[in-house]
């Protein structure tokens, strides 16, 4: 902390040139006065004072010199040797006074509008350096962001290639599943005909074997006949599941609008009737975009599933629906033997059957075909059971979106 001492020197050696010229022309100015008789108005040059402390940083020095050009006015007042009348040598120092202070007083409000000034351009430069300093921020900033969007861009245009690259594979691949299915549908179609032509030669003989020679055959060999034509049936049936199965999907532009009531109530008309299992059909059943044979082919394999493996003396299988957000639920449920949670899996597979002995006619196809039909219509199947209790099979249909929801 510096001393009052060493304070005054700084203040001193800052100042020594202007106290120095203040001094000299204070000096010069009251030895003119002196020379000067009274009548002459040598105190109006005190009025320098005043303007050389303009020089000076504080503007109290603009006073300061002010009254020491009043000092020297009135002292060379009384020194001065005598001359003129006494009225005027008064007026003559009085408008010196004025000129003294008057000029002190626009000395003054030009150093006040001086370090306003100094202020404002002190503010304007910190401003201008803030802005210099965020506009170099900003720059930086500018040159991370086109690096990064150069960066983006050129993993941009990497992403595109490389898709392009994939969709190009895609439809390629498109193209021969497509050639690869119609081969399909040709072969299944060939294989059809060709392994049906001598199953039909087999099960007519088996007939005619059994018509012609039934009561000259022993039990044992009647029973082998009858074997061979339920296994010919079984056979046939087979192949025509395997053939809807291949088909499922090559047909398109069929989905038209469906009444999936009319064509349930259609599904359950044609079946063979059970006594003792009643099929329910809770109406109103909504209207579907769907391929009609195939929705049918769905109805047809679920509800028979349900009559086939119902394993119960009597009972009943009802089907209903639900509206969901964007898609409906048609259940077929039946209070049968149920299935038990670690085949859920496995019924939808080829060549399935859980009860096979119960049900020597079941091909292993019939849900696995539902499941191939639902999922190709945009849909999902999903089973629900309790061994001993219940079954529901449960699959989702798309809603029909009409154009005034589309807009």
């Amino acid at each position: 902390m510096r001393t009052r001492p060493q304070k005054y020197k700084g203040w001193l050696r800052e100042y020594r040139w202007f106290f120095l010229l203040e001094g000299l022309l204070a000096a010069g100015i009251f030895y003119v006065d002196l020379s000067l008789e009274l009548g002459v108005a040598g105190g109006v040059l005190y009025v320098s004072l005043v303007l050389v402390a303009l020089w000076a940083r504080q503007k109290r020095y603009v006073w300061g010199a002010a009254v020491l050009g009043t000092l020297l006015t009135v002292l060379g007042y009384w020194l001065s040797p005598p001359g003129g009348e006494f009225w005027k040598v008064l007026l003559n120092r009085v408008i010196s006074l004025l000129v003294i202070w008057a000029t002190a007083f626009l000395c003054y409000l030009f150093k006040v509008s001086e370090e306003a000034l100094g202020e404002t351009y002190s503010q304007l430069e910190d401003q201008f350096k803030s802005l210099a300093k965020k506009d170099a921020e900003l720059e930086f900033i500018n040159r991370q962001l086109e690096e990064k969007v150069e960066e983006r861009t050129k993993k941009l245009k990497t992403t595109n290639l490389f898709l392009e690259r994939e969709v190009k594979k895609n439809l390629q691949a498109n193209k021969e599943l497509e050639s690869m299915n119609v081969e399909l549908k040709n072969f299944a179609h060939m294989v059809s005909h060709d392994l049906k032509e001598p199953l039909r030669g087999i099960n007519y003989n088996a007939q005619w074997l059994q018509d012609e020679f039934g009561e000259v055959l022993e039990e044992k060999g009647r029973k082998f006949l009858s074997r061979l034509t339920h296994n010919t049936d079984r056979m046939y049936h087979l192949i025509n599941d395997i053939l809807q199965f291949a088909e499922v999907g090559n047909t398109e532009g069929l989905s038209v609008p469906v009444s999936s009531g009319e064509l349930v109530e259609s599904v359950v008309r044609v079946l063979v009737p059970q006594e003792n299992i009643e099929i329910e059909i809770q109406q109103p059943l909504p209207e579907v975009n769907y391929p009609p044979v195939r929705l049918k082919q769905v109805f047809q394999n679920l509800i028979a599933n349900g009559v086939r493996h119902f394993g119960k003396p009597a009972g009943k299988i009802v089907i209903s629906c639900e509206s969901q957000s964007q898609y409906w639920c048609f259940k077929v449920w039946d209070n049968g033997q149920g299935i038990d949670e670690k085949h859920f899996a496995r019924i939808f597979e080829m060549f399935q059957s859980l009860d096979r002995k119960k049900s020597p006619d079941s091909t292993g196809i019939g849900l696995a075909l539902v499941k191939k039909i639902v999922e190709q219509n945009g849909g999902d199947i999903q089973v629900e059971s309790e061994f001993g209790e219940y079954t529901c099979f449960s699959f989702t249909v798309p809603k029909i979106v009409e154009q005034g929801e589309k807009q």
